[in-house]
Order: C-alpha cells, then structure tokens, then sequence
C-alpha cells in the first residue's frame, strides 16, 4: 500500500475587496492538501483530514507510514476517516468495477437530453 499527500486548488474564502468580472464572488484561491492512500489492486482511499499547509500533510503522512512500517494496518473501513474514491485508471480495481462501462453510461446520458 502506497500513502502520499495529493494537492489541489480550491477555495479557501472568499473576499468582496477581490470580486471583478472574472471573479464575482471574490474568491480566494489557495492549494488543499490531504492524505491518500492506493491499494496495490488501485482502490484509492482519501483522509478527511484537509490542510492548506503541506508541513502538516506531510508529517501525517510520515507518521502513517512509521505505523505501516511497523506492522500495523490502515482501518479503510472507518468511514470517519476515510472514504473510498475512484480507482486508478486501468488497475484491477477500475477493470473489476467497470469503470469504463460506467464512464460511457454517464457521458450517453449527459447526451441524451439533446
């Protein structure tokens, strides 16, 4: 089992000083970090725990990786601290859940109202 931090960018609040066209609600835009974690089959599985300061998401990833590295196990079934997200693209995971099937499926029907 892998663990990392992922990054992206997201709001983090929102100032009416910044609001312009291109900006009407004044957002404020700052990189999120949080705690992943990929099963050797590519089940991917994301912490609850968000943070804008990547010190801190790092640290919890090294602190989760000493508890790996000595014997212990994740509880990804704690749904309080962890919830399952879509599989890496073309691992068993995204093979056996038919993943692609399902892609296919939503983008016919985004279609079909035309």
């Amino acid at each position: 089992m892998e663990v990392g931090v992922v990054k992206d960018l997201g709001i983090a609040a929102t100032n009416s000083e910044f609001a312009d066209l291109d900006n009407p609600h004044g957002y404020i835009y700052r990189n999120h970090y949080w705690i992943q974690a990929v099963q050797d089959d590519g089940r991917r599985y994301d912490h609850f725990y968000i943070t804008f300061d990547k010190v801190k998401a790092d640290a919890l990833v090294a602190r989760i990786q000493d508890a790996l590295d000595g014997g212990g196990v994740l509880n990804l079934e704690d749904t309080d601290v962890w919830r399952e997200g879509s599989p890496v693209y073309g691992s068993r995971a995204y093979q056996n859940d038919d993943c692609e099937g399902q892609h296919c499926e939503r983008e016919w029907l985004d279609d079909s109202y035309r």
